[in-house]
């Protein structure tokens, strides 16, 4: 009988949790090991859910032979430690966003990676979002002779407390659009291809944040799209995140879609088009699952999987540039 593909977790923050409830759900795999630095914090997460070996030192960890791959989920200034280790040990990686906390960081995988028959995927649910696989497809039969203007807005709320958590990595490498949008810089790139001009302003707005905490960028892609994007994390109250294409034959707006399905949700006709043929229920599928279930397969069928390590170094890059500081407080 073939064993179940074996799944280890490297780090145990806050969002390892919920990699392993995740993973514990899904057929065909077992969640078999967990790494983290500190013997003592690995140990109670694995007794916590279930999980039969612990590691504090990654070389290791790799040379467990019940390891098939690695899900990558410490802090980003490390992903490329175990990242580099496991390849070097033959196993399948599934690396959180951002693939590493900068681009020059991150190019010794891609040269560690180059030949090597490894699925190897950075997290990017959005994706697998069926919503914006519908813009997506929208976009698709548009007249591509027209320009086109996406619209990005983030507009989160974090603070003091938020930017000095664990050692306090937040405040000098989680720029805005380097943790919390860098999701929705792929999803730029998925929807237009590579980026062919940047321009950019950013800024630490406040003393206790040595990174972008608010930037502004106008996004240049090919066939005379123009991405607009503001985010900032300054807020005291977050607002929803939005993400409108403007066309001469309608909007697209992803905000819309979330809501009622009705007629007034857009008032254009590809809004219409798009809400009149619905193929998910009002539930809409999880889209990290679905990420999850993409590299499993990708294993499995020794293929490359739907986000590749070229499409989380490209994020990286883009996140890399409109995240240059420009003014700080």
């Amino acid at each position: 009988m073939k064993r179940p593909l074996g799944i280890a977790l490297v780090g145990c923050s806050g969002i390892a949790t919920y990699y392993a409830q995740k993973i514990q759900k899904l057929p065909g795999v077992a969640l078999v090991a967990m790494h983290s630095r500190c013997q003592e914090r690995a140990e109670a997460f694995a007794a916590e859910h279930g999980i039969a070996s612990v590691y504090s030192d990654l070389q290791t960890l790799c040379a467990d032979p019940g390891v098939d791959a690695l899900v990558i989920v410490n802090e980003p200034s490390r992903h490329m430690e175990a990242a580099l280790a496991g390849v070097q040990a033959g196993k399948h990686l599934l690396i959180e966003k951002p693939l590493a906390h900068s681009v020059a960081a991150a190019e010794p995988l891609l040269q560690a990676a180059d030949g090597k028959e490894l699925s190897i995927s950075v997290i990017s649910p959005y994706r697998f979002n069926p919503l914006l696989q519908e813009m997506k497809n929208a976009l698709s039969q548009m007249d591509r002779e027209a320009p086109i203007t996406a619209l990005l807005t983030l507009r989160w709320a974090r603070g003091a407390e938020y930017y000095a958590k664990g050692d306090g990595w937040r405040a000098s490498q989680g720029a805005v659009l380097m943790n919390q949008g860098i999701h929705w810089l792929d999803t730029l790139n998925w929807f237009f291809g590579p980026p062919l001009e940047v321009q950019a302003q950013s800024a630490a707005s406040r003393p206790f944040v040595r990174c972008a905490d608010s930037s502004h960028a106008l996004i240049h892609y090919a066939q005379g799209v123009t991405a607009m994007v503001a985010a900032t994390t300054h807020l005291q109250r977050s607002q929803p995140d939005r993400f409108t294409i403007l066309h001469s034959g309608g909007e697209l707006d992803y905000q819309s879609l979330l809501g009622p399905r009705s007629a007034g949700s857009f008032r254009t006709r590809l809004g219409r088009w798009l809400l009149g043929q619905p193929r998910w229920g009002r539930t809409l599928p999880d889209s990290m699952t679905l990420q999850l279930e993409d590299f499993i397969s990708a294993m499995g069928e020794k293929r490359p999987p739907r986000v590749t390590l070229a499409d989380g170094m490209r994020a990286l890059k883009l996140a890399e540039e409109v995240s240059q500081l420009t003014a700080s407080h």
